[in-house]
């Protein structure tokens, strides 16, 4: 589960940092989110393995993980703001308002 929130939080920082990233910088924390990414899906494999059927809900959480922190990198490119939640979509910022 830290991996997974190890993710989240990569995730966050590109979208969070867009601006002050350069292009190199953004390269390389999209490439470390799918490196972690398809470690936490190796793993979750293997714990299926593992464990069977009482690993399912587990393998369950770790993929929502995997696709939500995926979407929140997708949409740090395609969001105005660089921001996406899950619940709300596309965040726009109030830049002093």
């Amino acid at each position: 589960v830290g991996r997974c929130l190890q993710l989240w939080i990569q995730a966050s920082f590109l979208a969070m940092a867009f601006h002050s990233e350069g292009a190199g910088a953004k390269d390389k924390v999209v490439v470390a989110c799918v490196v972690s990414a398809l470690i936490l899906l190796h793993r979750a494999a293997h714990g299926m393995k593992a464990l069977g059927c009482t690993g399912l809900p587990v393998l369950i959480l770790i993929v929502g993980f995997v696709i939500w922190s995926g979407a929140k990198v997708a949409f740090a490119f395609i969001c105005e703001e660089h921001l996406w939640n899950l619940t709300t979509g596309c965040v726009k910022r109030n830049h002093g308002e």
